[in-house]
């Protein structure tokens, strides 16, 4: 099994009463879409960086 530590980090957060999670994203445009809808207190942004990059280097292999 691998280790997710997305999901270890929403289950500990979902254990406190005082803390809801609203919702995830599986890359930076879904985030972006869920952040203006829901309008969240906190992120935590997962991999931003490589995420990011990769976008980078798919825009310049295309040019």
């Amino acid at each position: 099994m691998r280790f997710d530590p997305i999901k270890v980090l929403t289950e500990e957060l979902s254990r406190h009463p005082d803390i809801r999670i609203e919702g995830s994203a599986v890359d930076l445009f879904v985030a972006r879409d869920k952040i203006v809808t829901l309008s969240p207190e906190v992120l935590a942004l997962e991999d931003i960086a490589d995420t990011v990059i990769e976008h980078l280097q798919q825009a310049r292999q295309a040019a």
